[in-house]
């Protein structure tokens, strides 16, 4: 994947969308070694620009960089671990 110089991230798949917000897993630039290599993108679209917009198709979206969690989410976890009969996520997954 090749990234231009200003690019700090590429978007890549969609995780998952709600009524306001998209999740997209996405790249960063190996360039950015502050940054994790795959991280989350969480993407909204806002009616007015600021520096924290990109535009895309005439849209302004408001993006929120994120941690990337490959065993997917929390609640997901804290359900299957309490599926065990257990009372609570151990200190190390915490």
């Amino acid at each position: 994947m090749m990234f231009s110089e200003e690019e700090e991230w590429k978007k890549g798949e969609l995780i998952g969308s709600g009524g306001f917000a998209s999740v997209y897993k996405a790249t960063t630039n190996p360039k950015q070694t502050y940054m994790s290599p795959v991280i989350a993108v969480k993407t909204a679209m806002i009616s007015k620009s600021s520096i924290l917009t990109k535009e895309e198709n005439g849209q302004a979206y408001f993006n929120m960089l994120l941690e990337y969690a490959s065993l997917g989410t929390l609640g997901d976890r804290i359900r299957q671990y309490l599926a065990g009969v257990h009372l609570g996520l151990p200190e190390p997954e915490v």
